[in-house]
C-alpha cells in the first residue's frame, strides 16, 4: 500500500491481511523512519593558499541525527576519493597538481541525503625558486679583493607561489 508521509519522524504502521478463504494474519506491524535532512559537514583542517606537497591531509567531523553519517567524501579535481571514518572522519587528499586544486566535501547519511558541497582551493608548489648569479657570471675567474663589496648580483624567480626571501 502507499502511504503519504508528510513530515519526517518515526512512523509505526500496523497491518491485517486476509485472503479469500478466511485465512488471517492480524497485527503486522512496521516501524519506518523518514529522514529527508541531510547531514551536516564541518571540515576542521586549515587550509593555507600555498603547499609544497602533492598530498594534503584532511579531517572534520559529520553529524545526521536521524539515519546516521554512512561516507564522507572529496572530490579532488573531479575526481572522487572516500575518506575515512563517518562522525569524526580523515584522510589524506593525493593526486594533487602544480597550481590550482579544486576540492569538494561533502557527507552522505544511510538512507541517500548528501549535504551541500563546500569548496575549498589549494594550491600546490613542488618546483624549486630558480636562483641566477648576475654578477659576477657562474664560472667567471676574478682576482682576489678585485670585487668590490656589493657588487654581487643576484636574481630570483619563482613562477607559482613567488618569492618569499632573497
Amino acid at each position: 500500500a502507499d502511504i503519504s508521509t508528510p513530515s519526517e519522524g518515526l512512523y509505526k504502521f500496523f497491518f491485517n491481511v486476509g485472503d479469500k478463504v478466511g485465512n488471517k494474519l492480524i497485527d503486522k506491524t512496521a516501524e519506518v523512519h523518514l529522514d529527508k535532512t541531510p547531514p551536516i559537514l564541518v571540515i576542521t583542517t586549515t587550509f593555507p593558499e600555498w603547499v609544497n606537497t602533492k598530498t594534503y591531509s584532511v579531517e572534520g567531523t559529520a553529524n545526521d541525527s536521524a539515519a546516521g553519517v554512512k561516507v564522507v567524501k572529496c572530490e579532488v579535481n573531479g575526481v572522487l576519493q572516500v575518506l575515512s571514518g563517518d562522525n569524526n572522519w580523515s584522510g589524506i587528499l593525493e593526486k594533487l597538481k602544480e597550481g590550482n586544486n579544486t576540492l569538494d566535501f561533502f557527507a552522505e547519511d544511510k538512507v541517500g541525503n548528501k549535504s551541500n558541497k563546500t569548496s575549498k582551493i589549494i594550491k600546490v608548489d613542488t618546483v624549486l625558486p630558480i636562483l641566477q648569479f648576475v654578477k659576477p657570471e657562474s664560472g667567471e675567474i676574478l682576482l682576489a679583493n678585485s670585487m668590490p663589496v656589493g657588487e654581487i648580483e643576484v636574481s630570483a624567480s619563482d613562477d607559482a607561489s613567488g618569492i618569499e626571501e632573497l
